[in-house]
């Protein structure tokens, strides 16, 4: 699974107090919703439901609390936007740089069929009326 780090040296007033979620059972900081943020997900946030049968504490989604994380998650996602803009052109240019080095390093080959050749098939002969065209052709050759 892909995954992205994320460091941090030092705790901000917007990471500690504005962007927070709390659960019953466990509080989300901006750290956490900016991590939540670039995987595109969102913190599975549960609240006390009570006690079963057992006296286990029953856990059950805490909707509210899911509701405010995913606000607080946009508006991360369009504060990095607007800063992102704000930035200097040679750092928007090395950020590009690292980030295609490191996530679209690699690149699925396109096969397109264009190198095959059937001397002597007779399409007419297979029922069909045409020769095959690019599109064809690349549905035939799967590549290696």
């Amino acid at each position: 699974m892909d995954a992205f780090g994320i460091e941090n040296h030092g705790y901000s007033p917007l990471i500690s107090q504005k962007y927070v979620v709390k659960g019953d059972f466990e509080v989300y900081d901006g750290m956490d919703l900016l991590h939540h943020a670039m995987l595109n997900t969102l913190p599975n946030i549960n609240k006390d439901g009570g006690k079963d049968e057992h006296g286990k504490t029953i856990r059950i989604p805490d909707f509210e609390a899911r509701q405010k994380a995913d606000t607080l998650i946009t508006e991360i996602r369009q504060a990095f936007v607007e800063w992102l803009h704000a930035q200097p052109d040679d750092f928007k240019e090395r950020l590009t740089d690292l980030y295609n080095r490191k996530f679209n390093c690699y690149v699925r080959p396109r096969y397109d069929g264009s190198h095959q050749q059937f001397p002597g098939l007779d399409l007419r002969g297979l029922g069909i009326g045409r020769y095959l065209d690019g599109y064809s052709a690349g549905r035939r050759y799967r590549g290696p």
